[in-house]
Order: C-alpha cells, then sequence, then structure tokens
C-alpha cells in the first residue's frame, strides 16, 4: 500500500491476523489472518460472512480492545494502539446503565472525558432529539423497549463526536419492524453527521440496504472472499427493499457466502480496494 492511499483511507486493515492460543498448552487458532479491507472517509461498509468468521474479532482489532497479531489496523493513517475517542462501538446489546436515566447514560462518556455538567447535558439534548428520544431523558433502560434502548446506545456513542462508528449486529434482537426504524434512522444520522460507518451483520438483505459496499469473509480464519459495490441510489427508502437491483445483489452476496463457507476458497481471497 503506498502513502498516498493510506491517506485516502479512513480505515484500513491489511494482512491482518488474530490468534488466540490454546488453553493448557492446546492447539490456537487464527480468528482472522490475511484480512484486507478499507473505508474511505464518510463511507459506509458493511461486513458478512458465515458465523464465527471473524467479524466481530476485526472489530475488535479496529475499536483497539484488542491488537492484532500480524498485519496493519490502522485509522485516518495511525496504528491503532488501543481504544479511543474518535471511535464509537454500539453492540447488540444496548449495554446502558440500569442505574442512570436515559439523559445520564448519554453524559456519562461526556462527563468522563471532563467535559461540564451543563455542556454535557445541551450536547445530550442534542443527540437524544437527533435520535427522536428527548422527551425521555429522564426515563430509565428499564422503561424502554428495545428500539428505543438501542437508539439510546446510538446517542451515547454519537454525543463524543466519533469519526468512526462501528456497529456488533446493533439491529439483530429488534423486531423486523423496529429494525427497519432503526435501519432508516441510522441513516439519516449517517447522512447528517458524515461519519465513517463498519457495519457487521448476518442479514444480507440489511448489509445491502444500509451500504455503499459490502465485504463477504471467508469461514475462519476470516479473511475477504470479494468486495461487492452496491450502487444503489441514495436516499434509500423502505420502498428500496423492493428494488430489483437490491434482489440481485442479495442473490450476488447469497452465492458469495455459500462459497464462502467451503475451506477451498481460501487460496482465492482478494485484497479488495
Amino acid at each position: 500500500m503506498d502513502s498516498a492511499f493510506l491517506q485516502s483511507c479512513h480505515i484500513v486493515v491489511h494482512q491482518a491476523g488474530k490468534y488466540y492460543p490454546g488453553h493448557g498448552g492446546g492447539e490456537g487458532l487464527w480468528a482472522v489472518r490475511d484480512l484486507t479491507l478499507c473505508a474511505r472517509p464518510g463511507e459506509f461498509a458493511a461486513v458478512v460472512g458465515p458465523s464465527g468468521c471473524g467479524k466481530s474479532t476485526l472489530l475488535s482489532l479496529l475499536a483497539g480492545f484488542e491488537q492484532a497479531t500480524e498485519g496493519k489496523v490502522m485509522l485516518e493513517g495511525r496504528p491503532v494502539s488501543g481504544p479511543g475517542p474518535d471511535r464509537g462501538v454500539v453492540f447488540q446489546e444496548d449495554a446502558l446503565f440500569p442505574w442512570l436515566t436515559v439523559l445520564g447514560n448519554v453524559c456519562y462518556g461526556l462527563h468522563r472525558r471532563g467535559v461540564s455538567r451543563p455542556e454535557a447535558r445541551d450536547e445530550a439534548m442534542r443527540f437524544l432529539h437527533l435520535v427522536g428520544l428527548e422527551e425521555f431523558a429522564d426515563y430509565y433502560p428499564s422503561q424502554l423497549s428495545g428500539g428505543m434502548r438501542q437508539r439510546v446506545a446510538l446517542a451515547r456513542v454519537l454525543a463524543n463526536r466519533p469519526r468512526a462508528l462501528l456497529m456488533d449486529e446493533p439491529f439483530g434482537a429488534l423486531d423486523a419492524l423496529t429494525r427497519m426504524e432503526m435501519q432508516q434512522l441510522l441513516l439519516d444520522v449517517w447522512q447528517k453527521l458524515n461519519v465513517t460507518v463498519l457495519f457487521v451483520t448476518h442479514d444480507v438483505e440489511e448489509a445491502i440496504f444500509l451500504a455503499d459496499r459490502v465485504y463477504v469473509m471467508t469461514a475462519r480464519p476470516g479473511r475477504v472472499l470479494r468486495r461487492v459495490e452496491v450502487g444503489l441510489p441514495r436516499p434509500r427508502t423502505p420502498d428500496t427493499y423492493t428494488d430489483p437491483a437490491l434482489t440481485r445483489l442479495r442473490h450476488e452476496v447469497l452465492d458469495l457466502l455459500l462459497e464462502a463457507r467451503n475451506p477451498s476458497v481460501l487460496s482465492d481471497a482478494i485484497y479488495p480496494y
């Protein structure tokens, strides 16, 4: 990779691998190996792959929760050495603090960064308004639906003004209607804030509906088999789901996923820039 290319990308993962040693001297495993992908500033990229292929490991490496055993993991041209405020992570479980109100949860990271209470409140309310929950600021998580809790989790992350958003199946536990509402909300927020998004999901249609490009990973040790350019016009709406182009893309990605489960494809995985 030349320096000009590196500088054009927000997220770069190049020939990265993560090895987990076995317990008690047993055989270890490579969760991902020779994994390569990128996302340019403001891009929405999605990652799909067979269960256990290392999608969550990829996000952990980018979040700085774990370090790569080999290869490069970089954000804005700098190696990832640990967690940082430039990245926000949203999980399938909302991970809200049950003893704090909605407002308290969104303010939490701001307080940790030393933001004054009045300023933190104003900032938190701005992002609660963005996700449509300003009227629920004094509620507790137990009083909210699953979709509302995920909105709070998203607001909490966004309040810290990350430049990259890492999302690990954030809508996987939601019912179909709530999931569609959250997808639309996420696209609205992404377009307003112009953050770079890397979105992991098992749902092929969700990946295509949301993303500019979809990376298809192989079975473990995970690496990218193919990059699929989506090319559907924006803004995307529920009607996009009935677009014949989306149907064609869904078949293409599903065929790749079937191929990705075959160990013989590992040698054919590409460097998909």
